[in-house]
């Protein structure tokens, strides 16, 4: 997936408790304190905690284009690596505070995804209650992944995934404000905005906003979802859209997508078409098959086909294997590589070249 983060302004645990400190107290002092007690309304109390939670991705990828061939090991083929802290509060009346802490890193080498950042993914603090949720602080972009997995069976991950080798669109945001509705008869909604800093020309003002809408009931499972995100500089404007759904039949549920990106100094505009299909044998695995096609509307029309196959199998509920091959069409001059969910495709041989990749990983989430 070609990701533009111009808003960076350039889907278990260890239960967290005080200790308490156990001093000697008088009779007297302990009756009245009791006394106190039993004397006062009774008062709902606050309860906390804190989950120490991460993903950890790692693959061996092969990749083919003209007369080259890549070998590598990767993090994050399926779903980027990291690890984090979330927190949440009850405060009474069905109200909650919540916060989420992660940072990225690669897992085939131990270094982090953003040196400059310790919470290069998320770091948010914000409320929720029956009037749904605001957050503040860096976010994923509500496009981002809950979207894309409703448009493809493989929930847009490996190079199975056309969506990753074609899609536009940025990831995240910095100063980021946040509101998503409650679910209401099995629809919801969800808006955030982005704020300038000093690192962006000018330094206040809005730089990004996000929308999106879903509908899930049974086996329906329908999505839309836009942004507007500018460059730091201001120089120039991304627009991204996504729709499409899908529904389960049982044993095999069918998806489509549809993406369109467009750039404002005329880099990049194009549609992507995505249709896919995920059979399950049974409980512990699945198959999956994607087709894509990009459709350039540069004059350039850089155009391309992808069609990706993609393995799943749960060795246990926090641990799978997976196993994904895909097949890249370039047109023209069309230089697309295979790309996976948080890790770069290897570059074409020569502008029209094709591509053609087999990765076999494993993850484990705690």
């Amino acid at each position: 997936m070609t990701t533009q983060n111009y808003t960076l302004a350039s889907s278990q645990a260890g239960l967290v408790s005080p200790v308490q400190n156990k001093r000697p107290v008088s009779a007297a002092i302990a009756t009245l304190a009791l006394a106190t007690g039993l004397a006062l309304p009774s008062a709902a109390h606050a309860q906390s905690s804190v989950t120490l939670y991460g993903l950890l991705d790692l693959s061996l990828d092969w990749s083919h284009s003209g007369n080259q061939s890549t070998y590598r090991m990767l993090s994050g083929a399926q779903t980027g690596s990291r690890f984090g802290l979330k927190g949440s509060e009850d405060i009474g009346g069905g109200n909650r505070i919540n916060f989420t802490l992660e940072n990225g890193f690669n897992l085939n080498n131990g270094t982090a995804s953003d040196s400059t950042s310790i919470f290069n993914r998320q770091a948010w603090v914000g409320a929720s209650g029956r009037w749904g949720e605001v957050r503040f602080g860096r976010q994923n972009s509500p496009l981002y992944v809950p979207l894309e997995g409703k448009f493809d069976a493989t929930g847009a991950s490996t190079i199975a995934s056309g969506l990753n080798s074609f899609a536009t669109l940025s990831v995240r945001a910095s100063n980021a404000i946040y509101y998503g509705t409650p679910d209401i008869a099995g629809f919801s909604a969800q808006a955030m905005l982005g704020l300038r800093d000093s690192t962006t020309t000018p330094r206040s003002g809005i730089n990004n906003y996000h929308l999106t809408a879903s509908y899930t009931r049974g086996p329906v499972d329908l999505g839309v979802g836009y942004q507007s995100v500018d460059s730091a500089t201001n120089a120039s404007t991304l627009k991204a859209f996504f729709g499409g759904g899908s529904y389960d039949f049982g044993t095999v549920r069918l998806y489509a997508g549809f993406h369109h990106a467009q750039q404002s100094d005329g880099s990049v505009d194009k549609n992507v078409y995505t249709v896919s299909g995920a059979y399950r044998f049974n409980p512990a695995s699945t198959l999956a098959l994607v087709y894509s096609h990009l459709d350039d509307r540069t004059p350039a029309a850089r155009n391309a086909d992808h069609v990706g196959l993609m393995y799943a199998y749960w060795l246990s509920k926090r641990t799978w294997l997976y196993a994904s091959g895909a097949v890249l069409l370039n047109k023209g001059t069309s230089a697309y590589a295979l790309a996976g969910s948080t890790t770069p495709g290897v570059a074409v041989a020569y502008p029209g070249a094709d591509a053609q990749g087999v990765q076999i990983g494993v993850q484990h989430r705690f």
